[in-house]
C-alpha cells in the first residue's frame, strides 16, 4: 500500500490484476490491461500536442 501510493504521488497510475480473474480467464486481462496502456496513450499524445 505504501509504495502505491509512494507511485501515485509521483504521477504513476496503478491497475490491479485480480489472481482469481487471472486465473478464471487470463486473455480477458491482458485484453483489459492492454486497451488501458492504448487509452492512456491515447490521452498522453493529445496532452502533448495541446502543451505544443
Amino acid at each position: 500500500m505504501y509504495r502505491q501510493r509512494f507511485l501515485e504521488n509521483r504521477g504513476w497510475t496503478i491497475e490491479r490484476i485480480w489472481s482469481r480473474n487471472w486465473w478464471r480467464n487470463a486473455s480477458m486481462e491482458i485484453e483489459r490491461i492492454d486497451q488501458k496502456v492504448k487509452q492512456l496513450m491515447k490521452e498522453e499524445e493529445v496532452r502533448e500536442k495541446v502543451e505544443i
